[in-house]
Parts: structure tokens; sequence; C-alpha cells
């Protein structure tokens, strides 16, 4: 009786296997998504934060007991670039009252060698990359810099302080630039 029960249950789940198949299943946790589809192949989706300069990765697997994993990276739209180059960040570090971003230019093929442009950048907008740190918590002295996109490069527009830390005033006494300049287009 056992072994009629045993062949019925394993018969049952063989011809039915199919049918589960056909759904699929998905869920998410965080920043992430996991689908997996009716031919058995799973896809997962990680995301950036949604702050600051995004993008995404995908990880794909076949099924089946040989499959490889393949990945790709999509990048956020800006329309700022060009057709040769992407521009990638990543949270370098994070202190108590301020956090650093590293910004590379990287051919649009990402095999290319990359070029850092600053560890401590806090935002892209509109071709141009801005750095801003406090000097202490209370934010009287801060440290600036800039540098903008000419057409092919990522250029050093501006370097500043705010002078001494001395609780004059929020936002630092006064604008003490080491570095003025304007950014042209590449000819």
């Amino acid at each position: 009786m056992k072994s009629r029960l045993l062949l019925a249950l394993t018969l049952f789940a063989s011809l039915s296997t199919p049918l589960w198949a056909d759904e699929g299943v998905s869920f998410s946790h965080k920043d992430w998504e996991l689908t997996c589809d009716n031919t058995l192949t799973c896809r997962a989706a990680g995301y950036s934060a949604e702050e600051g300069a995004g993008g995404s990765v995908l990880l794909t697997r076949a099924g089946g007991p040989d499959s490889l994993t393949h990945g790709r990276v999509v990048l956020a739209d800006t329309g700022d670039d060009d057709a040769q180059h992407v521009l990638i960040a990543a949270l370098c570090w994070r202190g108590a009252y301020n956090e650093g971003y590293g910004f590379w230019l990287l051919d649009n093929a990402l095999q290319g060698t990359s070029q850092l442009i600053t560890d401590s950048g806090s935002e892209y907008h509109d071709g141009v990359i801005s750095e801003a740190q406090k000097g202490r918590g209370i934010g009287d002295c801060w440290s600036t810099a800039a540098w903008g996109w000419d057409g092919r490069q990522f250029v050093q527009s501006s370097e500043a302080t705010t002078g001494m830390c001395r609780a004059i005033r929020a936002g630092g006494a006064w604008q003490l630039p080491t570095l003025v300049t304007e950014v042209k287009p590449a000819g």
C-alpha cells in the first residue's frame, strides 16, 4: 500500500511540475527584485538608492544545471552623456556629517581605464560634479569644489573654502576660492 501511494505521489508530482512552472514567481526585498519565469530562468535586479546618481544591475541565469549567470549594468540616463563615455558614482565614505561619492569616467563599453574625478563628490547635475563638505557638524565652515564636462572630460572648475570654523555664521563667513575657471566645450 505504501509503495502504491509513493508511486502515485511521484507520478502526480512529475505531471504537475509543468503546471507550477507556468506561473513563475517573483518577490522583492529592499533594493532587489527576483523573478523566475515559466522556463525556470531567474533574474535578480538590484537598484541604487533613490537619491544621487543611479543605476541597476541585472543577473540572469537560465534554468538547468549547467547554466551560467550573466550580468548587465544600466546607469541612469541623465541626457548629458555622450556616445563614448559613462559616468559612474558610488558611495566611497561616510562620516558623522559628511559623505563622499566617487565619480569615475569610463568608456561606454566599461572596458577601458577609468578616470577617478573625485572620491568626495556630493552630486552630479547638468554636466557638473559638485563637492560640498562641512568642516564640522554645525556647518559654520565648508569646503567646495566642482568639475565640469567639456565634451571630452571632466575639468576641475572651482575650489574654495568658507574660511575658519569660528561659529560666525551658518555656511561660513566668506567665500575664499583657490581655483576659479570657466569650462568651455572642447572644440
